[in-house]
């Protein structure tokens, strides 16, 4: 069981790794186009994002000795649903880019044309086919069956509630690792990535993707401590 363990650990420790990697590309990519367009705003923005680092982290820290496990995790929790559904308020007319937009085609092709030989021939002749058949479902084909012309807004909104519930079992994970202290931590970090403040607008399953190996993660985690418990 120990050796099962350490491998495990060893994989997430690598999975961890090149997510650090991507993350730290991505700021790199957001920092030469901030310094291309002003660096007084660049420097600014960067202070006031360390000071938040600095600051939450310090707090989320300290709040064991104050806060209870239930009310810290309600309260970021509610902050990223606050958060991100006022950005999704106020990009109502946020245009789709690239990649969503052909997966929107699609989505609504194939809502439209019905599951029909037919249209799963005219499907098939777009780009990419079966990477957004395998995209559609199963909630943006569900949700434009929903919501029709709303569909967008109706991902927007789910993204929000599913981020926060990733919120919740980035916080559940980290505390198998590093115990309570630490993983309020790792949530607050969670809720203060740049990537997942503007991401909630995506017509893309990042974030549902990302609710998933998280919540995968944990029931291993979980499931190899409650076996480990009853040898």
């Amino acid at each position: 069981m120990n050796g099962a363990r350490r491998s495990f650990l060893l994989v997430f420790a690598i999975l961890l790794a090149f997510i650090a990697a991507g993350f730290a590309a991505s700021v790199a990519g957001v920092a030469k186009d901030l310094l291309r367009e002003s660096a007084p705003l660049f420097v600014i923005t960067g202070l006031s994002v360390a000071l938040a680092l600095v600051a939450g982290c310090r707090y989320s820290l300290r709040s064991v000795e104050s806060v209870s496990e239930r009310r810290y995790v309600a309260s970021l929790a509610t902050a990223w649903l606050v958060t991100r559904g006022a950005i999704v308020c106020a990009c109502l007319r946020w245009p789709l880019v690239v990649d969503e937009i052909y997966l929107h085609r699609f989505v609504a092709q194939l809502r439209s044309g019905g599951f029909t030989d037919a249209n799963f021939a005219r499907l098939s002749e777009l780009y990419d086919y079966p990477v957004w058949l395998s995209r559609a479902f199963p909630i943006y084909y569900p949700l434009r069956a929903i919501f029709g012309d709303g569909d967008i807004t109706a991902v927007r909104v789910l993204n929000v509630l599913m981020g926060a519930a990733t919120l919740f079992f980035v916080y559940a994970l980290a505390k198998e690792f590093i115990g309570s202290r630490y993983a309020r931590c790792a949530a607050f970090l969670y809720f203060l990535s740049p990537f997942h403040f503007f991401d909630v607008l995506s017509y893309t399953p990042q974030i549902p993707g990302t609710l998933t190996v998280t919540i995968a993660l944990w029931l291993i985690i979980r499931g190899l401590r409650l076996r480990s418990a009853s040898l």
